[in-house]
């Protein structure tokens, strides 16, 4: 609704987008978290239980992931619904 140079928009994006990219990174690393908490409730082999932890922590990563993009879609979205983008001339 308001007009904002790129530059400036670009540091404003990046600014309000870092508490949701932070989460993201957070999420991954439940993920891993995840994938090894479920490995060692089997009593398997080594290799069988690391084989289980990461496709588990593959799927979880894989579903969060969904959840991330459709976070940061919204919040674009909304951004740019709210910033228009006004390119900077040279002269």
């Amino acid at each position: 609704m308001f007009g904002m140079l790129d530059y400036r928009a670009h540091k404003l994006y990046r600014l309000l987008s870092f508490p949701i990219v932070i989460c993201g990174r957070i999420a991954f690393l439940i993920a891993v978290a995840i994938g090894i908490w479920i490995a060692v409730q089997y009593d398997y082999g080594f290799l069988v239980r690391f084989a289980i932890a990461y496709v588990s922590m593959e799927i979880i990563a894989g579903l969060l992931g969904l959840l991330y993009a459709l976070v940061i879609w919204i919040f674009s979205a909304i951004f740019f619904w709210i910033v228009d983008v006004v390119p900077w001339r040279e002269r």
